[in-house]
């Protein structure tokens, strides 16, 4: 038990300068969607229909985000995958998650994303 709350306070303290920063607004915040299912993502695991997952070039695999766009916010979004590597493009979102935001439709949009926690699942990876 002792391990899980350091690992946790770790995690949290390498976690605390990523929340600090406004990566976001720092790196502009174009989102597009993406549904390569099937696929193994970048940090081993294969790309579910119903995952809410999403690829970020630079944060660590487990970091839990908000993603806020048109029609709402989906919570609990994990990155699970490195991307997007379209100019501009901050984020790719599964599809669940896109069509929860209304991102479907539009293909591509600006989105306010949030780091909210992380998923202690990832640790080893």
């Amino acid at each position: 038990m002792a391990l899980l709350i350091i690992w946790v306070a770790l995690a949290l303290a390498f976690l605390l300068p990523v929340m600090r920063a406004s990566e976001a607004s720092a790196y502009g915040n174009l989102a597009t969607w993406y549904a390569p299912w099937g696929a193994t993502t970048s940090s081993g695991n294969v790309l579910d229909a119903n995952d809410w997952t999403a690829a970020h070039k630079t944060l660590p695999f487990g970091t839990k985000i908000k993603v806020c766009y048109k029609y709402g916010c989906a919570r609990g979004v994990v990155i699970t995958d490195r991307g997007p590597y379209g100019p501009g493009r901050v984020l790719d979102l599964n599809l669940p998650v896109a069509n929860r935001i209304g991102l479907t439709s539009d293909g591509v949009g600006a989105v306010e994303w949030y780091v909210t926690g992380y998923d202690p699942y990832y640790m080893s990876k």
